[in-house]
């Protein structure tokens, strides 16, 4: 494994472990099951992971959150230049979406472990 794999690889862990992904779908053909531990906002975000590629969908409500510039806050162990980094990537990420909303298309953030892959904020039709 070359040294860009290795740092892709680690990214994708640190993430899971950050928002506490636990075991997500291994296939396609699987029914989506909520990557977050909240309740109330379970029904908004689903996820899953295969052959090195994970996604997380958010649904018409989450996606008009995002855009509208309503980003969750990091974990409390999140702290100084990540927690600067964390808002700095979050807000980049409002104005992406801010453009699907006009599309009236939900988006999904994707992480591939091929660099060549399409990976970040990408479209996705949703019920609107």
């Amino acid at each position: 494994m070359n040294h860009l794999t290795r740092v892709i690889v680690g990214l994708a862990l640190a993430l899971g472990l950050l928002t506490g992904i636990g075991s997500l779908p291994a296939s396609a053909q699987d029914k989506p099951r909520p990557v977050v531990a909240d309740a109330a906002s379970a029904h908004r975000v689903t996820g899953g992971c295969s052959n090195g590629a994970c996604t997380v969908y958010l649904d018409k409500t989450s996606t008009i959150d995002l855009a509208n510039g309503r980003v969750p806050a990091p974990p409390a162990a999140v702290t100084g230049v990540l927690r600067a980094a964390y808002y700095a990537l979050a807000y980049g990420h409002v104005l992406i979406a801010k453009g699907w909303v006009a599309r009236r298309t939900c988006v999904a953030f994707t992480l591939n472990i091929r660099p060549w892959v399409s990976q970040g904020l990408v479209g996705w039709r949703c019920p609107w």
